[in-house]
């Protein structure tokens, strides 16, 4: 049995687990920097320390609306950063993997699960995060037209 360390998020109703090693910090959203015309998932840039990170719900991702979250934590994964918006953090723990069935509605962003307070809850998996969060920000292909302009007559 390996024994490993999450952080416990709060979002919405639901409990979820983030591996430690990708967890950095809890921040406040006191000072969320919108960001104009921008898909419904980035919900804007937080400045740590000398960088700008951006905020990102997972509702969207669910197809769920999202309400106003008050935290965010702050993660890193293959070199990005990101903060993914919370309701709260309820702590690290040490936990081993347990088996169980994902709630059907967590099953794009969760894999696997873990014990916390007499219960299993899912762990989030960041690869499917942010393969679907890249698919939100992705720009909509359109198609080019190029028209001949046409010869001006002078009189």
């Amino acid at each position: 049995m390996i024994v490993q360390r999450a952080c416990v998020v709060q979002i919405g109703q639901s409990l979820i687990g983030i591996a430690g090693a990708y967890t950095r910090q809890v921040h406040g959203l006191t000072d969320l920097r919108r960001a104009p015309r921008a898909a419904s998932a980035l919900l804007g840039l937080f400045a740590v320390r000398s960088q700008v990170i951006p905020i990102v719900a997972l509702e969207p991702l669910l197809g769920l609306p999202i309400p106003k979250h008050d935290f965010a934590v702050q993660l890193e994964f293959e070199g990005r950063q990101f903060g993914v918006a919370i309701d709260a953090a309820l702590g690290f723990v040490a936990f081993e993997a347990a088996n169980a069935m994902l709630e059907p509605d967590l099953e794009p962003i969760c894999f696997g699960a873990m014990r916390y307070a007499n219960s299993t809850i899912p762990l989030l998996n960041l690869p499917k995060v942010l393969e679907q969060l890249s698919a939100v920000f992705a720009p909509q292909s359109s198609r080019v037209v190029f028209v001949q302009p046409t010869a001006q007559v002078l009189s």
